[in-house]
């Protein structure tokens, strides 16, 4: 029923009013009454979905991203929700790999694992394209969770095989060219 519909409703049942004329001052005041008050609901429901990460899907989920990550625009709704929903649930129970995955999930990251037991390390090679300030923060999250017995080497790889072919250059053609890696990884043709 609408918000119109229930006052009319209500207000008839008084008997003090007539509501039967569309024009009367009343009808037309409880027009005005009625769209200010649908008006407000909108708004009511939209700051209450807005309020759970479950729902959120503008301000409200932006944000949580601040808060609890960064705000991940270029991403759907629904992946940045993911994101949250498994950046929230982290715990302090969460040291173990399934917990470093969690994290590492949290982030959106495509990334490889590899544990190293006899030397207690532990190699991420996360494969997604982050500034050099999203991966400081990244890997500072990370170090977090990570237990404290566990050497850390998380890195950061944008450069993929096919990139690296597509260069088409020898061990030798790079050894000519006197560059780091670093240099190598942003190489143009």
């Amino acid at each position: 029923m609408s918000i119109l519909a229930n006052l009319n409703k209500k207000l008839r049942t008084l008997g003090i009013y007539n509501l039967d004329d569309p024009d009367s001052n009343i009808a037309l005041e409880l027009k005005v009454y009625a769209s200010e008050l649908e008006r407000l609901k909108e708004n009511t429901v939209e700051m209450l979905n807005e309020c759970f990460v479950e729902s959120a899907s503008g301000y409200g989920l932006s944000n949580l991203e601040e808060i609890f990550s960064e705000v991940r625009s270029d991403l759907s709704a629904e992946t940045r929700r993911q994101m949250l929903l498994k950046r929230i649930s982290l715990n302090n129970n969460d040291f173990t790999l399934d917990g470093i995955k969690k994290a590492l999930e949290s982030f959106n990251l495509e990334y490889t694992i590899s544990e190293y037991p006899s030397y207690n390390r532990l190699v991420i090679i996360a494969d997604t394209n982050y500034t050099i300030a999203q991966k400081e923060w990244i890997k500072a999250e990370v170090e977090k969770i990570v237990p404290s017995h566990l050497e850390l080497s998380l890195v950061f790889n944008s450069l993929s095989w096919e990139e690296l072919e597509a260069e088409d250059l020898t061990f030798a053609a790079i050894d000519n060219k006197d560059i780091t890696w670093n240099e190598f990884d942003s190489l143009e043709n």
